[in-house]
């Protein structure tokens, strides 16, 4: 396959605009800012703003088809690319930290750079081309300008394109589906249960502690290779209050210790320690396998008034997350919530039968999931072998 450097078919690659946003304005131009294009798609909800209401910085206004390109950034974030489509005539200021690609009309389709770049070939030129600093990577726009990109004809660069555009289509709207689970979810708990802390139903409260049979640590023993339980960390459980075992280690742990640090069905676990945003992650064990938890995970068995899902999505809602936040207190690079202040929080108790029911509601919308998490997996490994296929 023949390459040539990126600056033949750019014209021009180019820093953004140096402006000082402010995270209480939400007036003025819009402009863009690392978060805008994350998730590997341009998000319109996450711009920043300055108050600029005049022409000023007209030269950066971005235009239909522009790559927007992360030059600075964590590494393994550097080197993302996204496709910026014009929504309105309403203008966008191009904005620090990203650079933007403008691609030479007839002479190569910004589609088919922006998949070149998620390819194994172009990350390991980013890599190669990655100066490290604290806290932050950075490649600079020359080594961008003379990154190679293969020059096929443009027949070609379409049909490459729109195949993989389908299959993304189908992961979206498979991801879409699962979101959508996800806030039913949520939403039942509201209208069966109501705000937990506005407890507009009036249920009884008490503090977590007193529902709890057992509340422990897990181990601080490091990971093993090859070890005989799978090792679950902090960055196994989401945000979204659920367990990801896509990136887990392994650890080998002695009859007698593990029953203190092994979890089983129906165990919630908490994440104790993380940054402000993430401390407070929260989700429920809902498999058969015995696996063992890393000590800024707590893991929590509560009695038989409580149904641990009302529990676990008690404390995914949006006010109990808000009010983690507030608690964790802040040290260098991260913060905490120790099991003492876990178990003050207040709990609403509804009767266990209207917990149940809630259970049996989540169980049902979870076999949903599962199908689509299936579909969803099948698409994704398709999306991989193309990538393979087209740039190997």
């Amino acid at each position: 396959m023949k390459y040539i450097n990126l600056d033949n078919v750019c014209e021009f690659v180019r820093n953004g605009a140096s402006i000082k946003q402010d995270s209480q304005c939400n007036e003025g131009i819009p402009i863009t800012r690392i978060e805008t294009i994350s998730n590997d798609k341009f998000n319109f909800d996450r711009l920043g703003y300055a108050n600029i209401k005049d022409d000023k910085y007209s030269d950066y206004y971005l235009k239909d088809k522009d790559v927007l390109l992360s030059h600075i950034n964590s590494a393994k974030y550097l080197g993302r690319s996204v496709l910026y489509r014009k929504k309105d005539e309403n203008p966008i200021i191009h904005g620090m930290n990203l650079l933007c690609l403008r691609f030479i009309k007839d002479k190569y389709l910004p589609d088919y750079f922006v998949y070149y770049s998620q390819s194994n070939v172009a990350k390991a030129y980013i890599q190669k081309h990655t100066k490290l600093a604290v806290n932050q990577a950075s490649i600079t726009s020359t080594a961008i300008k003379d990154m190679p990109i293969p020059m096929i004809e443009m027949g070609k660069q379409k049909e490459i394109s729109k195949s993989l555009d389908k299959c993304n289509e189908i992961i979206h709207k498979h991801k879409q589906l699962l979101s959508k689970y996800d806030f039913l979810i949520k939403s039942r708990f509201i209208e069966m249960f109501g705000d937990p802390i506005q407890n507009p139903m009036g249920w009884e409260k008490t503090e977590l502690g007193n529902m709890c049979k057992e509340v422990r640590y897990g181990t601080s023993k490091p990971a093993t290779e090859n070890g005989k339980y799978t090792y679950l960390r902090m960055n196994n459980i989401t945000f979204e209050g659920e367990l990801d075992l896509a990136n887990t280690k392994t650890i080998d742990i002695s009859d007698e210790e593990l029953p203190k640090c092994s979890v089983q069905k129906g165990d919630i676990l908490f994440n104790r320690t993380n940054s402000i945003e993430l401390c407070g992650k929260t989700c429920l064990y809902k498999l058969d396998e015995t696996m063992v938890i890393a000590g800024y995970i707590i893991r929590v068995r509560v009695n038989e008034k409580l149904n641990p899902q009302y529990v676990s999505t008690f404390f995914n809602t949006k006010s109990i997350k808000k009010l983690l936040r507030e608690m964790a207190k802040g040290a260098v690079n991260q913060a905490n919530i120790n099991a003492q202040e876990m178990q003050s929080i207040q709990i609403p108790v509804p009767p266990i039968a209207l917990q149940n029911e809630y259970d049996g509601f989540v169980q049902q919308i979870d076999k949903s999931k599962f199908a689509v998490q299936k579909s969803l997996e099948k698409a994704e490994t398709l999306y991989k072998s193309l990538m393979q296929e087209y740039f190997g």
